[in-house]
Formats: C-alpha cells, structure tokens, sequence
C-alpha cells in the first residue's frame, strides 16, 4: 500500500469518529439545517456518511486556528464598533428588520460565508451597496472610502439559517439588524471586510446623550462624551435584539418579536445601559491614554529635528484628543456631535414631547397606508381591503387620544388578529398561532414607543417599496422622523398617480 493510499485511509478514519451535528440559533432556537456535500466524486455526493465527514474536513480547514484566532471583543465592540467584519457588496439594499434569502453562488462569498460558518454564532456581517454589483468590487471609483462613489451607509446582518446545495450553492435565510456605518476599508478582494459601527438614529442618541450627561461629570472630555455615547446606543440595539429579532418561522420577509422576551427586556434595559457605561468608562479613558503614548512616540520617531522639543511637552489634554475610531467617518461623528448638542440645549423638548411628536408621525403614516390599501382595492374593485402583511400589522399603535377614524380598515384587521392571538396564547398556544398567521403584535406596554416607531420606519417599506424604488437613501437619513416622512412622500406620490 502507498503512502498516499494510506493517508487517505487514516483520514478517513478520523473523521468517521465524528458526525456533523444540527446547530441551533444562539437565542431563537433555529435549526440550521446542512445539507449534502457538492457533487463530483465516486459517489455523485449521495453518500451521506461521506458528505458528513467531508463537511466536518471542511470545517476544521476553514475555522480559525488557535494562532490566527480573532481577538476577543475589545472596548470596540461595547461602543458598537465591528472590526474587520466580512461585508457582501452586492447591487441591492437589504434594509434592518428586514429578511432576504440569498442564493449564493460566486466563489469569492460562498469563501466568505463558508469561513464565517465555521466560527461561533453569531454569525455577523456587513451589507453594503455597490452599484454595478461584484464587477466593481475592484474598481477604485467604488473603494470603501469617503469621496468615492461607494455608499457608505450599509445594514449590520445575522445569518438566521443555511441550506447547503449539492452544487456548492449556499441557500441563506438573513435578516438585517441595525443600520451602519463603513469606518475604515481592511480588505477589498476576493471579498471586502471592513471595521463598521452601529449608527443608530437621531432620537435614539439624543435620549441616550441624556443619560450619558448624567453619568459624567461637567468638565468630561468631548471624545469620553462621545465614546460613551456609542457605548449605551449600541447596548440598547443589543438590549432589545433578541426581542426584536425571532425566529418564529422562516417564512417571514420581515423580522418577528419574542412576546415572551418584551417585559423581562424592557424590565432590565435601564440596568444593561448603565453597566455598559460604567465597564466602558475606564476602558475608554485607557484606549485615550494609549492613542496620545503612541502618537507622542510617532512623532519622536519620525520627527527627527522636533524630537527633543516633543519629548519636553507636556501630554496633550484629552478634551485635545482626536477621536481616532471615528476620524475618517464624518457622518458618524456628525451623528454623535448633534446629538451631544441636542441633549445639553435647554430650548429642546425632553425626551416624553420628542416621543410624542414621533407618535403622531407614526400615526399619520398609519393612516395613509390604509388611505393607500383602500384606494387599491377601489381601483381593483375587490370588495375588501388591500392585503397587507400581517406581520406589519402587529407594530399598530394604541389609537390616538380621538380615536381611529371609523373608515380605518387596518385597526379592526389588527384588532381581530390581537384577540385571536391573545386567546391563543391564555391557552398556551400563542407561538403556534403566531408561526401559523405570520402575526406577533408588539407588547404596547413594554415596548418603547420609540423602538416601535423606529421599527415601523424601516418595516413598512415591504409594503410601499417595490422593484425601482432606491433604498439607499433609507439607510442614509439621519432620524426615525425623516424616514417616516420619506414613506409618507412615497405613499401619496403613489396614490395621487393612481387616482390620476
């Protein structure tokens, strides 16, 4: 027997000891599903015993090993800071609280996602446009810098479940988390990666300037102000994901909410906000230390004929430091430094009269969208309303202090699904009947009315988007207020030229 012959027997039994196993969604308890091996071997891939070991080989080559292992998260991450994160850059949007299912066949993702597979969930990554799709991912008019033609506003993405094709096809089910921003561009080819932060809108920072303001003290550095800022949005978009983000079936085009999760989450939101400002303190305060040693030390290197007057300097202050995370994303920084204005204006309306000026927005595109749905159904003279997703339903607010208008079709669509829901679940009933209608209403007690806004922002363009429809500039506004106003343009844009 050869050497080669007996190799490949000692491989195959090491790897017969083992068996791929189902893996399930760290909070969701999805079951992710792995399929058959690719075809082009003696057994035409309908060897199951085989497929298995092979895809246990192929894991174990594309898993990290214990030397290149990717650091743990750092203080970066408590701010909402993703470094070196895998991105698809593909020609279409996929939008937060959204869902897409993705057929990927190019080699360079099926690379990207086969090594992100092989890491510990969650599994995350980066979407961002690129115009022109994977043919422009080495044009240098489309680089991952700001100037270019490249958009830098993208989606923060979870693989929710993974089929794989006998073809070496990957079938994804993935859906969008929060809205981001690209920092910094780490790698454009065979795939791009990139350090990308959470950018959360303009309400949610400025309600959480506030707190930050009563965590430091007056004479607290600009750049701490900032970092901490980044710190308790970004523990508040992971306080609420697994609310926000179930699993109930993956049927959905649009995310569906844990009910069992909104009043322990709404419960401890305050508690996880303040231990993530209060771990990320000291953390931060040491990162600026380093920053200002290691720039002191730069300049002594390479600024010989200054090297002796550097050294006699004092340390510069950190209300001079420069914020180097954020340096070369002047949108974020834009972002972070309205809303630390916002926050310390006196002449701005507290958080309670900002939340219910976002309210009657909400309310008002609640009722063009049935003014829309209703004009529909006129027009097709079908004798009932438009349909729309029951799952969109579920975010309807409680009815404005006079009432919903007696004509208002989608308060009793919704009020029924919520009756019927309730019954269900008093009997213990209640996940089967939401996976079986696509209907979960949203706790309106516990859920924050902003995070319900926000939500309905992003939801209800599954309804009023379509093909054409440019989704970008959704991911580029910069409030919940001002995308809502967006879906009311198009709402009545549409109506008018079908009444017309």
């Amino acid at each position: 027997m050869s050497l080669v012959t007996l190799f490949l027997f000692q491989v195959a039994a090491f790897a017969s000891t083992y068996r791929c196993t189902i893996s399930k969604h760290s909070f969701t308890r999805m079951r992710v599903l792995t399929m058959t091996a690719p075809v082009g071997d003696l057994f035409a891939g309908q060897d199951e015993e085989r497929n298995a070991q092979l895809q246990l080989l192929r894991r174990s080559f594309l898993a990290p090993t214990e030397q290149v292992q990717a650091p743990p998260p750092t203080a970066a991450r408590s701010i909402g800071l993703y470094h070196d994160l895998p991105s698809t850059r593909w020609s279409f949007e996929i939008l937060p609280h959204h869902r897409k299912v993705l057929n990927v066949f190019q080699p360079q993702y099926t690379l990207m996602f086969e090594k992100l597979l092989a890491t510990p969930e969650p599994w995350l990554y980066a979407h961002v446009l690129l115009p022109g799709g994977v043919e422009n991912l080495a044009n240098p008019e489309y680089e991952l810098r700001p100037g270019t033609k490249a958009p830098l506003h993208g989606t923060l993405m979870q693989i929710v479940a993974v089929k794989r094709e006998v073809d070496s096809r990957l079938t994804l089910l993935v859906q969008g988390l929060a809205r981001g921003y690209v920092t910094r561009s780490t790698q454009a080819l065979p795939y791009a990666r990139m350090d990308f932060v959470i950018l959360p809108d303009d309400e949610q920072l400025v309600a959480n300037a506030r707190r930050v303001s009563h965590a430091l003290e007056a004479q607290s550095s600009r750049a701490l102000r900032r970092r901490l800022l980044c710190a308790a949005s970004a523990a508040e978009e992971v306080h609420w994901r697994a609310y926000e983000h179930a699993n109930t079936t993956l049927q959905l085009s649009l995310c569906q909410v844990e009910t069992a999760l909104a009043e322990p989450t709404a419960r401890n939101e305050r508690a996880a906000i303040d231990a993530s400002l209060v771990s990320t303190m000291p953390d931060q305060q040491q990162e600026l230390r380093r920053q200002r040693r290691q720039r002191q030390q730069q300049k002594r290197e390479y600024d010989a004929v200054g090297a002796a007057e550097a050294a006699d300097k004092e340390p510069c202050s950190e209300e001079e430091e420069e914020d180097d995370l954020f340096a070369d994303a002047p949108a974020v920084l834009d972002a972070l430094e309205r809303a630390l204005d916002t926050a310390a204006d006196p002449a701005e309306p507290v958080e309670v009269e900002a939340e219910w000026a976002l309210s009657v927005l909400e309310v008002q595109v609640w009722l063009e969208l049935d003014h829309l749905l209703g004009t529909l159904a006129r027009l097709r003279g079908a004798g009932n309303q438009a349909p729309v997703p029951t799952q969109l339903l579920g975010l309807l607010p409680p009815p404005p202090a006079s009432g919903w208008p007696t004509d208002f079709a989608l308060s009793g669509m919704s009020t029924q699904l919520r009756e019927r829901f309730e019954g269900a679940r008093s009997e213990g009933e209640g996940a089967a009947f939401g996976r079986a209608f696509d209907f979960v209403p949203v706790d309106l007690a516990h859920y924050p009315s902003r995070r319900r806004a926000q939500r309905l922002s992003w939801a209800v363009w599954a309804v009023i988007g379509g093909e054409g429809v440019r989704l970008q500039p959704l991911l580029e506004v910069q409030s919940t207020s001002d995308r809502l106003r967006l879906a009311l343009r198009r709402m009545r844009d549409v109506r008018q030229s079908l009444e017309a």
